[in-house]
């Protein structure tokens, strides 16, 4: 998949000027891999703003007043995740004839200062890794209840820095 798009948000009550002209690009790649009761999935992505220095620039005083840290010149990240479905064949009646039981575990790196602009210092903060243990439960194919631990570190801290616990809820409509 892909993405190019401004980034001066005049659709979002900016100014009606271009303060940068700026322009970000994304692509991925993604698969998933299914044997039996295994599962393996994976997504690669690569984004670019095609000039990060007026962009930078554009909003200098707005960054320093929130400490907040410069964009980069390349953002990168992937991922890879297996489950495994422990759903007894026994309970796969009824109602539940298309539900799955599958704990899963999730290893994830990106930067969002992947390459950064000639002047920009890149910040370690940015370049985190991931990883998510959990399990969803597919009540059908098209429903699933989700709940998962994250534990997040950087490259600045090289420790963990966060621990999230997630529950979601998903479901398809037809």
């Amino acid at each position: 998949s892909g993405y190019v798009g401004g980034t001066d948000n005049k659709n979002k009550g900016g100014s009606n000027t271009n303060i940068t002209d700026n322009i970000f690009s994304m692509v991925s790649a993604d698969f998933e891999y299914e044997r039996s009761r295994f599962q393996l999935r994976g997504v690669v992505a690569h984004g670019t703003n095609s000039d990060a220095e007026s962009l930078n620039d554009a909003y200098a005083a707005s960054l320093a007043k929130d400490k907040k840290i410069p964009a980069g010149k390349e953002i990168f990240g992937w991922y890879l995740e297996a489950g495994y479905n422990v759903m007894p064949e026994s309970c796969k009646t009824g109602k539940f004839e298309d539900s799955a039981l599958i704990p899963f575990v999730r290893y994830e790196q990106y930067d969002t200062q992947y390459k950064v602009p000639t002047g920009v210092a890149a910040n370690g903060s940015k370049d985190r890794t991931e990883v998510t243990v959990g399990i969803s439960w597919l009540l059908t194919s098209d429903f699933v209840v989700k709940a998962d631990a994250q534990f997040a570190s950087n490259e600045q801290t090289g420790s963990d820095t966060d621990t999230l616990y997630n529950l979601g809820l998903g479901w398809v409509f037809h």
